[in-house]
């Protein structure tokens, strides 16, 4: 238990050293405290009271929240529990030490221990909830009025909204007769009711914190705090409020670098500001602190709490299952949509599951406290996980050393990777509900979301085959759906493939089997058309897997959809030249009786049909970046070259900007061997557990699609940069704990039945 309780505090605090060091990496350290010594004392001071402020409504918030749960301390226990717990936050795993100290300092006025965790958990519930309800209409503001121009970019992102209203509907239709999203619901409203005078206070506070923010920024000479700054500023609220770091260091100060340069505000003074109100922010810790002393040393003899009616209401621990299958099941539609931003000097792609995935580490990091372990995951998963993120940051120290400041390793290898580890998280999440059955309610909205946006690319397709115009801006072949390019839209449909072989061993029979064997089918062709070689070669891979780790009767279904796959794909190929015959014979025989010359194929629309896997200017980009990784990698065969070594050399030597399209030669170039050692050793231990899961019958399921995934990134990634490839680690996270812990049970009920008998 000391060890699991450690490496969560090492997880914390290399996120929150992590982000700090990134900060300093980007801005020199000297100018920001040049900065903060500039900020005039009367910004310093009323930013100040509207920080104490916001702990005066955070403290009138958790006694709301109480007396929603059903119970009255008095007002000294009330103030000495909330400065305790204030103190807590700063120093002891944010919410987590908050939420204990709070439940020790109420226990002796009677407040069960479970109340007092469940009340600061919700009170931190509704703050974060507030803030990321705010910082989506934020990011909205942002994208649609800063420097966009949606002339040109107006129909790919009509035909984006599009894509997520139809995927979302198809979704919502199929899943909500499931029993897993089935909540006993009917007393929720009630308490929801109870808490409006909280949603009030966290309004006001929330307020009173942007005001901070606002005297801080005007305090270090930013001429206009307008609309812009004002949502900037939501978003790094949001992402410090985020219990993922210690009390927001790092994560609040790299997050206001990036949002407030969006709109325009210099690094050096958005790192500043962030910084002054930290430091704010741990004056008014040492202020509750000494309160919180003074209270306890004249401490009264405890009276029990005055215990209202009980609140009627959900389990808590149903709240947090909703609120991780919610997440869950949205993130599982969006990952498929990427968002290209236009912007006045080029575009910027991003994908909108990015926010839930980092609330997931929070949900996560809640829902492993409560059950005090990390269990149902694996420690050799969580070791995995901690041990590619020292390596990331190694390879950072190495690359700044080699090459000084490189802000594209940082943000799209560094940053990227935190965000990777929160889409884990998140698969993870959804199979550590106290439901069971939830994470095959997350798997099927995956597997239905990629049909279904594979089942509308070949309707838009035939659509234009029949004459409709559609911009190309909105539809293109080769098909890459929303994903940017046809190879990673292929990666997609292949995971979306894996899901649909999952899906079939859990539950497939009778009419769930037609459907999940065309489902199979409709991604095959759609992969097809997106003349992905590598995504057919995928393709085979799964069905050769699904055919040899079967038996009996499930290997001749195998077989008969491997046969049926094969004989789609392949009249998709042959298809222009069965019509080629066919039209020269019916324009010949037209042309002889009727003298009327005319032939299909002629049309513009009939190129479509064409399959191409001729790719030569991309064929000689690929090798001349695997060759350039491999000569990077003799020159520093250790340690590598750093973090975004190869794009530093290239950019350095005037070349054009390109990254390894080799996932093994990336890590050799950049990483060296010991990089390559340990990304070799998560994946056998990756392999040994899906291996485990596969000779367990009832776990069969989620070990096949582990060993698919793996094997699809293992024969593609030799010659494809798909390491950051969000879909796949969801999945990782969901395979691996869905399966382990489906056997930890099936283990613990049999050890059971034996105690008994």
């Amino acid at each position: 238990m000391l060890l699991k309780r450690h490496l969560r505090t090492a997880v914390v605090a290399l996120i929150s050293g992590a982000s700090l060091g990134a900060i300093f990496y980007i801005v020199d350290f000297e100018t920001i405290f040049k900065a903060l010594g500039g900020i005039e004392f009367h910004a310093i001071a009323s930013a100040g009271v509207l920080v104490l402020l916001n702990a005066v409504l955070a403290l009138l918030r958790f006694r709301s929240v109480l007396r929603s749960f059903g119970y009255k301390p008095a007002w000294r226990q009330v103030v000495f529990a909330f400065t305790i717990g204030q103190v807590s936050n700063q120093i002891f795993l944010n919410v987590i030490g908050q939420s204990l100290s709070r439940a020790a300092a109420l226990n002796s006025a009677g407040v069960p221990f479970s109340i007092s965790v469940m009340a600061t958990y919700w009170e931190r519930l509704i703050a974060a909830g507030l803030l990321f309800l705010l910082s989506v209409a934020s990011a909205l503001f942002l994208f649609l009025n800063i420097s966009i121009d949606l002339h040109a970019g107006g129909a790919y992102l009509l035909s984006l909204a599009g894509g997520i209203a139809l995927v979302s509907g198809v979704v919502l239709i199929l899943l909500i007769r499931q029993k897993e999203v089935e909540f006993r619901l009917a007393d929720a409203p009630r308490f929801l009711l109870r808490l409006w005078p909280s949603i009030l206070l966290t309004l006001a506070a929330h307020a009173a914190m942007l005001g901070a923010y606002a005297g801080i920024l005007k305090g270090l000479q930013v001429p206009e705090f307008n609309v812009a700054i004002a949502a900037a500023l939501t978003i790094v609220m949001f992402a410090a409020a985020l219990p993922i770091s210690f009390s927001g260091w790092g994560i609040r100060e790299l997050s206001a670098a990036q949002a407030l340069g969006v709109v325009g505000v210099d690094p050096t003074i958005s790192v500043a500001g962030a910084i002054a109100i930290g430091l704010l922010g741990l004056l008014v810790t040492v202020i509750c602190g000494a309160i919180g002393i003074w209270l306890y040393l004249h401490r009264k003899p405890a009276h029990s709490a005055v215990q209202a009616t009980p609140a009627t209401m959900a389990a808590p621990e149903k709240w947090n299952d909703i609120a991780i299958i919610v997440s869950a099941v949205l993130s599982a539609i969006l990952l498929y949509f990427q968002i290209r931003i236009p912007m006045q000097h080029g575009e910027v792609t991003a994908n909108a599951a990015d926010i839930l995935a980092l609330t997931s580490l929070g949900l996560l990091g809640f829902h492993l406290w409560s059950q005090r372990g990390l269990k149902p995951i694996p420690i050799w998963l969580a070791g995995s996980l901690a041990a590619i993120s020292l390596l990331f940051l190694l390879s950072l120290g190495v690359g700044y050393l080699r090459f000084g400041s490189n802000s594209w390793a940082l943000l799209n290898r560094g940053m990227g990777w935190v965000i990777i580890l929160g889409y884990v998280a998140m698969g993870a999440s959804a199979a550590v509900t106290s439901n069971a059955h939830t994470s095959r309610l997350v798997l099927r909205a995956f597997g239905i979301a990629g049909v279904t946006v594979a089942v509308q690319q070949l309707a838009l397709m035939l659509s234009v085959l029949g004459g409709i115009n559609i911009p190309q801006d909105a539809f293109t072949i080769p098909l890459r759906g929303y994903a940017i390019n046809a190879n990673a839209f292929a990666f997609q449909m292949i995971m979306a493939a894996a899901c649909i072989l999952v899906l079939v061993r859990l539950e497939g029979s009778g009419k769930s089997r037609a459907f999940y064997n065309a489902a199979f089918i409709a991604i095959a062709l759609v992969i097809t058309y997106s003349h992905s070689r590598s995504g057919l070669g995928m393709v085979i891979i799964l069905l050769v897997l699904a055919t040899i780790f079967s038996s009996g009767k499930e290997r001749t279904r195998s077989i008969k959809l491997c046969l049926l796959t094969l004989f789609a794909v392949a009249a998709v190929f042959f298809l222009p030249d069965v019509l080629r015959v066919a039209d020269k014979a019916i324009a010949g025989l037209l042309g002889s009786k009727l003298g009327v010359h005319s032939s299909l194929l002629n049309l513009p629309e009939a190129r479509y049909l064409a399959i191409t896997v001729t790719r030569t200017g991309s064929d000689s980009e690929r090798w001349l970046s695997i060759i350039e990784g491999w000569d990077l990698w003799l020159k520093h065969p250790l340690l590598g070259a750093g973090l975004g070594g190869y794009v530093q050399e290239r950019l350095a030597a005037g070349k054009g900007f390109l990254v390894i399209h080799s996932i093994p030669v990336w890590l050799m170039a950049e990483m060296g061997l010991v990089g390559l050692l340990v990304v070799a050793v998560v994946f056998v231990l990756l392999l040994k557990g899906a291996f485990h899961l596969l000779s367990r019958p009832a776990q069969h399921g989620w070990g096949l699609g582990l060993l698919c995934i793996l094997g699809c990134i293992a024969a593609s990634g030799l010659v494809h940069d798909l390491f950051f490839q969000r879909s796949f680690w969801f999945l990782i996270g969901l395979y691996v704990v869905a399966g382990f812990r489906a056997a930890a049970e099936e283990s613990a009920a049999s050890g059971s039945v034996t105690s008994n008998s």
